[in-house]
């Protein structure tokens, strides 16, 4: 149904006729597509134009874990790995340090998340995508050294 939904699509703007959401909506409900049909196209689409979404289905999935990490941890690598119905995940690794950290909220891609300020030194999380801008805005004295030190490709590959 979807095949034919863009199909009628291409067809009514190759005719000179307007190409606008609502229009696919009303040829979608005359088709018989329900609200949730609809639903789940919209959030399709969406995945499939927004530049930072990434499409490889082993990126895409998320799960949200909360890990408690006793006091005397000591520094270093750890690895993550997920049991579920479909078998073993792949290893994920993660860093236990001494630093505060901070998670990225986006967008900032125009204006800086400013949540870092007066926080350095700081392990900031967030993450790379293609066509992704981060800006982070903080407080350092002249001449104060910054070092900055990416783990990208060494905590997901």
């Amino acid at each position: 149904m979807q095949k034919r939904l863009e199909a009628e699509r291409q067809t009514e703007g190759a005719r000179g006729r307007r190409n606008d959401a609502a229009a696919f909506l009303k040829l979608a409900r005359e088709m018989g597509m329900t609200e949730e049909e609809l639903k789940m196209f919209a959030e399709f689409r969406q995945q499939r134009t927004d530049p930072k979404r990434q499409l490889n289905p082993q990126v895409a999935e998320k799960v949200t874990l909360q890990v408690q990490l006793a006091p005397e941890a000591e520094p270093g690598v750890r690895e993550l790995r997920l049991i579920t119905a479909s078998g073993l995940s792949n290893p994920l690794s993660f860093h236990v340090g001494r630093l505060p950290e901070f998670s990225e909220t986006e967008p900032n891609d125009q204006t800086a998340d400013a949540g870092i300020r007066d926080m350095l030194p700081v392990v900031v999380n967030g993450r790379i995508l293609p066509g992704d801008v981060d800006r982070f805005s903080f407080r350092a004295r002249k001449g104060a050294r910054l070092v900055v030190a990416a783990s990208a490709r060494e905590l997901i590959p």
